[in-house]
């Protein structure tokens, strides 16, 4: 966040074009702020609040603002659980592709080199 909106308010005012913030929680960490953001309103409408951050999610994320040197990180909140389930499932995606990399190919003719094969790959 840049320092123009890194607080609850700033954080609230580049929300609230999205919908009605509900409630919110700031947190701080070593490695900066973190804002929570629910929207919702008094209605019966309970697609609302979905509806809202699906549209800030879509707009907002890696958005670079103005005097921010880093882009924005939006996400759907999370439960505990589920936050380590969809990390362990990026670090295995992560670790099935690293194994694709390596080719197996035969019938060469007998005088192949190492060289020829560079040139071909």
């Amino acid at each position: 966040m840049p320092p123009s909106h890194d607080t609850v308010e700033g954080v609230i005012s580049l929300f609230t074009p999205y919908g009605t913030i509900a409630s919110h929680f700031h947190k701080q960490t070593p490695k900066g702020n973190i804002y929570f953001i629910c929207f919702g309103n008094n209605t019966d409408d309970r697609e609302y609040g979905p509806r809202c951050a699906e549209k800030a999610l879509a707009e907002m994320h890696e958005k670079l603002l103005e005097g921010a040197d880093k882009k924005l990180y939006v996400a759907a909140g999370m439960k505990k659980k589920e936050r380590e389930r969809a990390i362990e499932h990026e670090a295995i995606k992560f670790k099935l592709s690293k194994k694709r990399c390596n080719l197996f190919v035969k019938n060469f003719p007998d005088d192949t080199t190492e060289e020829n094969l560079t040139q071909l790959f």
